[in-house]
């Protein structure tokens, strides 16, 4: 999860990323595991992960150019000593009782991404591998256990993307025969695009990215941000049976959505000591946990943030600190029972997470945020993830998304009647059946508007970048092992994220501006009308350094602690080496047209299989 942006020499095409996948909220970076050698962790570690955020895009940070695992950053000097002070008073760490050794390169610094093994806010992570792999009884193996996802869900999707006719390349290689090219004119041609009709990103609801005059931009688009929003309410609906089941001791086989997301409901209501009546509180159900509610609140603010401007804060401070404290204080675990009485901000966090939970907690009749967003809770796992959807799944997955996404209106509006206040991008808006495109869209850089008021750039009113959601996800992993945990994003999205280099802050040898194509996001001149011009590039610049420095002092104690080597045994297992000579050898023996017993016994395996499949459609 590269926290910082390596530079770029230009910007891929957003029509060839899917959205709606699985990679961009849970990524692992590599498909092989990490070997480290020549220091006290020698040996080879589970396959590293993204852990924080200080870029927007969801693609992939390079670490070639760099084989410690770092990147080029963009911090100040300031922090790049406060950074370095830290890291060396961690430099070297006790391995035994009476031998010290360095930590190995791989963590020193800023790194691209975490590594199980190393760092300490993975260890529940390892311990849950390990433990699986026993439980499996394959604790013995020579192998490395990991946790590993595809690339793409149930409702992953490309739609093709609006450009303008005449000024795309792939028209020439569409179609041999021109009668199917009907109605794919505008559109650009990917061989594996989605159809419009088992989408569930749908117009004119969601517009699809497209790039037809000079003052589009390909990157103000509401498709990333409504797949994390998808992803944290799939999040949502697994905290909800997870504590149902441990409430109610019932098998997970035996599937009660609507019981499963009223239940989560009323554990929220809970925390937050919502009264029944005049003076009864709501009681936490037996079996559940408050903290399974404090990180529920903190996926359900990653859904509908607290703001939407850049450098601001998406969580609410009492959400955001929460889970920690509940390991420094006894007694009253409620959310008033964390915070009041104790200083007068802290009071006013309070208050604020409470006012923004009534916005939920209001009747269907009231405009209640959380019945907009029940029924996708309840179809997603009524669903479970599966695979086998027919095009009436697919339909009402996408009504119960929309009907999820309009739902920001009534956290927007005060009372649930009167239309959403200044400075909300909803402002002015009657009902949540009246929000279009623009309202969704972000805007990707400020500028003057066209009646003189100048136009502050934001992100979108539902979700966040996949690099914060990823950073939110670390960190609600890490408060556990790691002290001093603030679950917090500051919103950091604009051209620094795809392109640090682009910065217009940064001048000549001689003192003076670079030139206009230097400054531009995508590496070209001209870009004004979809990029701004160099003044308010420069504002945003400004926003962007400081929301970089805010979130990399938000995970900080992610990177600084590391944990102890494990036995020379666990970390010899899975040699890299080995492996890539039996890889050598597998080729080798393919060219040869040459099978290995182990080859033999799964095309045996998959016969068998394949005939028990061709007897039960029988």
């Amino acid at each position: 999860m590269g926290m910082l942006r390596t530079e770029l020499g230009g910007v891929g095409g957003t029509e060839l990323r899917l959205v709606l996948v699985l990679v961009l909220v849970v990524q692992l970076q590599q498909l092989s595991n990490i070997e480290l050698q020549q220091d006290c962790q020698h040996g080879t570690q589970q396959t590293s992960l993204r852990h924080s955020s200080s870029m927007s895009s969801c693609a992939d940070p390079s670490c070639i150019t760099c084989r410690r695992n770092h990147g080029k950053l963009l911090l100040d000097q300031v922090q790049v000593d406060e950074w370095c002070a830290a890291f060396a008073e961690k430099h070297y760490m006790a391995v035994s009782d009476t031998e010290y050794a360095a930590i190995p390169r791989e963590v020193r610094g800023v790194p691209h991404l975490t590594i199980p093994g190393l760092h300490s806010y993975l260890d529940t992570y390892t311990a849950a591998m390990e433990r699986t792999s026993e439980w499996l009884g394959r604790g013995s193996e020579p192998a490395v256990p990991n946790l590993q996802c595809l690339p793409f869900g149930p409702y992953s999707e490309r739609l093709p993307t609006h450009v303008a006719e005449g000024a795309t390349l792939t028209s020439a290689a569409r179609f041999r025969n021109p009668s199917d090219a009907l109605g794919a004119d505008g559109r650009a041609f990917q061989v594996d695009s989605t159809l419009a009709e088992v989408s569930i990103l749908r117009e004119p609801f969601l517009s699809r990215p497209g790039v037809t005059a000079p003052s589009d931009n390909p990157f103000g688009q509401a498709q990333f941000y409504v797949t994390t929003f998808f992803g944290a309410a799939a999040t949502l609906a697994q905290l909800a049976r997870s504590e149902y089941l441990c409430h109610t001791g019932t098998s997970a086989s035996v599937s009660q959505p609507r019981e499963e997301v009223a239940f989560l409901r009323q554990l929220l209501r809970s925390f937050h000591n919502v009264t029944t009546t005049s003076t009864t509180p709501c009681k936490l159900p037996l079996g559940a946990t408050y903290r399974t509610a404090a990180e529920a609140c903190v996926v359900l603010n990653a859904m509908y943030p607290k703001d939407v401007l850049i450098n601001s804060p998406v969580i609410h401070e009492a959400y955001a600190r929460a889970p920690a404290r509940m390991h420094t204080t006894a007694g009253d675990q409620t959310l008033p029972g964390l915070f009041a009485g104790n200083n007068a901000q802290e009071d006013e966090w309070l208050m604020e997470a409470q006012e923004y939970w009534t916005r939920f907690d209001r009747s269907a009749a009231e405009r209640g945020a959380w019945c907009e967003l029940a029924p996708l809770l309840e179809l997603l796992l009524e669903r479970d993830g599966t695979f086998d959807n027919s095009v009436a799944d697919i339909d009402a997955m996408a009504a119960a998304l929309e009907r999820a996404i309009r739902g920001v209106w009534c956290v927007h509006s005060e009372d649930g009647a009167r239309a959403p206040l200044e400075p909300s991008p909803l402002a002015g808006v009657r009902s949540p059946t009246m929000i279009m495109p623009e309202h969704l869209n972000p805007v990707f850089v400020g500028r003057d508007g066209e009646d003189g008021n100048y136009v502050h750039a934001r992100g979108s009113v539902i979700g966040l970048m996949p690099m914060g959601w990823q950073q939110l996800l670390a960190l609600l992993m890490g408060y556990d092992c790691v002290s001093d945990v603030v679950i917090q994003y500051k919103r950091n999205e604009g051209q620094l994220c795809y392109r640090a280099s682009s910065a217009p802050d940064i001048l000549t040898q001689g003192g003076k501006d670079r030139t206009s194509k230097a400054c531009s996001c995508i590496g070209v001149d001209g870009d004004e009308a979809a990029f701004g011009t160099r003044k308010d590039k420069l504002i945003m610049c400004k926003l962007q350094r400081a929301a970089f420095a805010a979130n990399l002092d938000l995970v900080k104690p992610l990177c600084l602690n590391i944990s102890k080597p494990e036995t020379k045994k666990r970390r010899g297992r899975g040699c890299r080496v080995a492996i890539e000579y039996m890889k050598e050898k597998r080729i080798a023996y393919s060219k040869a047209h040459t099978h290995t017993q182990q080859e033999l016994d799964a095309s045996k395996l998959f016969a068998e299989c394949a005939a028990q499949v061709v007897t039960r459609g029988e």
